[in-house]
């Protein structure tokens, strides 16, 4: 993967979701709409729904009910003047985001406002509305008749229904203003920090689940109450604890759901997606809670498999694929160990004349194509290119990786080097190899600020010198008879006879392998 490819942002939120056109919709007035919804929604549905809580508790009739209603649309009204008012006033900048200010600075202060301020402005309102319920309260208790002490109970009984309302205000304005923390946490910085501290999981659940039970205790028994029989009790009652359940509770519920359950399934997907190897999700930051905590160690885990995998590819310009993968799982040293390996040389031919013959650039393009050619092949057979030689290459077929056929495989590619190098280069360009199979060191050396991967030994030793020596016998590959005796009798040989070796005090015998190139190519 490329190390400058975009993360790709995972969101909760459905692109036709209804706040997301209404977002859309309303542009700069989003906020007072919001608030302007919430002010009527209260006055046309809070304020019969409160006062029809008088009939069953004090048989109130309907000349008393649509005066009760009156008494509460009035003072509501005014409480929601106060609810817009308070509403635009602490979230000034959201107002500023929704006219057009952006950037880092705007998006950390207006996801702090939305994230950290919402709950502190539900309780303000809350609180703005509890204090105007006590006028119209104490004036339908003037009107009924109620003692005192059932006047305070009215009052707490509203306060309560205000109170229990003010959750699922939260959890409506907390999906509301997804939209918006969405924008905005695509500009915060990782090390962004609100100043306010969020309202956890916990304490959402803590709140709600108690808010569902008492909303419906408190009205099944207030409709449960009034019947004049018990089979009439009964059967009020479980059709208002039903109904209760159906609406209320199950409304209550899924905001919580949506807010939740929506952001572990992008958690779900992101992981789906970096188990199958992509690793662009990101999960945005949206309400500041433990959710968030563990989208940012997502993203943090994501981030460093970028990182790893970027390495990777670095690694991977400078040594082989597996020696690349090793490094990453067990660190840049490699222990020694002995192996048995089949080590591969090539050489160019006539390099010195090339080089006196050709501008220094040209002969770096030259190699360059070379190499260019050669690695491919070595790495498809599943060799390791130890090392880059100026105008040769060492590769060893059976470490850092064991290879079973390390011979066979060794053959196959230096076959294919032959045929791959005279296609390119139209037969112009001579190299020889040679081979030799056998046990040899192979593990990390040198210092601090430079390490090598390498293999030593006699083995290696020999192939090189068989590589040499095919200038003596003309052919362009020779191998040991190690190497021969693991490849079998499959493989069609030519015995060029014994030689002896220059540092060597025994001589050594090779054979040729069969190449299907012009005879001009041997010599």
């Amino acid at each position: 993967m490329a190390q400058g490819r975009p993360a790709r942002v995972l969101t909760d939120a459905a692109p036709d979701g209804v706040f997301e056109r209404l977002h859309a919709r309303a542009g700069r007035w989003y906020l007072h709409l919001l608030l302007i919804s919430l002010a009527l929604g209260i006055l046309l549905i809070g304020v019969p729904a409160y006062s029809l809580v008088l009939i069953p508790y004090f048989g109130a009739s309907s000349n008393q009910y649509g005066t009760v209603v009156l008494a509460f649309a009035l003072s509501f009204a005014f409480a929601g003047l106060g609810c817009v008012g308070i509403g635009l006033r602490r979230h000034r900048a959201v107002t500023a985001w929704l006219d057009g200010k952006r950037g880092p600075a705007a998006a950390e202060a207006v996801w702090g406002s939305i994230v950290g301020d919402l709950p502190r402005t539900v309780v303000l309102i809350a609180g703005w509305y509890a204090i105007l319920c006590v006028p119209p309260a104490l004036y339908v208790s003037d009107l009924i008749g109620l003692s005192a002490a059932a006047a305070a109970g009215y009052c707490i009984l509203l306060w309560i229904c205000v109170g229990g309302s003010s959750v699922a205000v939260y959890l409506v304005f907390e999906q509301a203003f997804r939209p918006l923390t969405r924008e905005a946490a695509l500009d915060l910085s990782e090390a962004f920090e609100s100043r306010h501290r969020p309202v956890s999981l916990g304490a959402k659940v803590l709140i709600l689940f108690p808010t569902i039970s008492l909303y419906t205790s408190m009205l099944v028994a207030a409709v449960s109450g009034n019947s004049s029989s018990l089979e009439g009790r009964i059967a009020l009652t479980v059709v208002t604890a039903l109904g209760l359940n159906a609406t209320l509770a199950l409304g209550l519920t899924l905001m919580l759901r949506r807010s939740l359950i929506g952001r572990l399934d992008d958690l779900r997907r992101g992981m789906g997606q970096v188990d199958r190897g992509d690793l662009t999700p990101q999960l945005l930051r949206l309400a500041g809670d433990e959710l968030d905590d563990v989208g940012r160690s997502f993203n943090q885990m994501v981030r460093g498999l970028r990182e790893r995998e970027a390495l990777h590819g670095a690694l991977g310009s400078y040594v082989s694929a597996d020696l690349a993968d090793r490094i990453a799982t067990r660190g840049a040293i490699v222990d020694g160990e002995q192996l048995e390996v089949t080590v591969l040389f090539v050489d160019i031919r006539d390099f010195t004349w090339l080089v006196d013959h050709s501008e220094p650039a040209e002969t770096v393009a030259y190699l360059n194509d070379f190499f260019e050619t050669v690695l491919p092949v070595v790495t498809r057979h599943g060799g390791h290119p130890n090392k880059l030689l100026g105008d040769g290459l060492l590769a060893v077929f059976g470490a850092p990786v064991a290879l079973p056929d390390h011979a066979g495989s060794a053959l196959s590619a230096a076959q294919e080097i032959l045929e791959v190098l005279y296609a390119r280069f139209d037969g112009e360009l001579r190299v020889g190899i040679g081979l030799n199979s056998g046990p040899v060191i192979a593990g990390t050396v040198g210092g601090p600020g430079k390490l090598d991967y390498t293999v030593i030994g006699d083995t290696v030793n020999v192939a090189a010198r068989v590589e040499q020596l095919t200038k003596e016998t003309g052919d362009p590959l020779l191998v040991t008879e190690a190497t021969r005796n693991l490849l079998g009798d499959a493989v069609v040989l030519e015995d060029r006879g014994r030689h002896r070796l220059r540092g060597k005090s025994r001589d050594i015998t090779v054979f040729a392998v069969e190449v299907s190139l012009p005879e001009s190519r041997r010599r």
